[in-house]
């Protein structure tokens, strides 16, 4: 019988062999570079850890300041602009009345014309009161 060293590649060189080679179970060479590193991974987590502590960082004063700012004001209009128009309206005839120049009297079209007047004033009256500061 033939005694081989152990080695993976080597095989009993004659037919008649029996020795069988039992190989003893190893840790694979990466595991242990896997183990190496965490342990040192732990040691230098707990090197950073017990390092010293920051210093304490108080927050600057906070102080409350009033501010005047400019806010606006609802205006109210005086009372003339809010006051009803209550106009007298004309009364339209019929074309066929001797009367009608425009489908209004004389009388008609003279208080057509006051209500418009009136309409008038009172629309530049809000844009004056509007735009004054």
């Amino acid at each position: 019988m033939w005694r081989v060293p152990f080695s993976a590649d080597v095989i009993c060189a004659t037919p008649h062999c029996d020795y069988v080679p039992v190989r003893e179970p190893q840790i694979p060479r990466f595991i242990s570079w896997l183990v190496l590193v965490t342990v040192v991974s732990i040691v230098a987590v707990f090197l950073i850890g017990c390092h010293k502590k920051p210093p304490v960082v108080v927050p600057p004063e906070i102080r409350t300041v009033e501010v005047s700012v400019p806010v606006p004001v609802k205006v109210a209009p005086p009372a003339e602009l809010l006051a009803a128009v209550k106009p007298r309206l004309p009364v339209f005839v019929s074309p066929s009345d001797p009367q009608a120049t425009s489908g209004l009297t004389a009388e008609g079209e003279r208080m057509l014309r006051g209500l418009i007047e009136e309409l008038l004033g009172r629309l530049e009256a809000w844009k004056a009161w509007a735009t004054t500061p």
